[in-house]
């Protein structure tokens, strides 16, 4: 099962290993995050 947790670290070392710049991934964090709010549903 993908909870909220395993599913950012998991967004977070993809972007690792993809060479993301640190504040590029602090956007794409929150803005996931914003949208998972937003829903109200799982990421699963």
């Amino acid at each position: 099962m993908v909870t909220l947790q395993t599913w950012r670290e998991r967004m977070s070392g993809n972007m690792r290993l993809r060479d993301f710049r640190p504040r590029t991934q602090e956007g794409y964090l929150a803005a996931t995050r914003q949208f998972v709010d937003w829903t109200n549903k799982d990421p699963s």
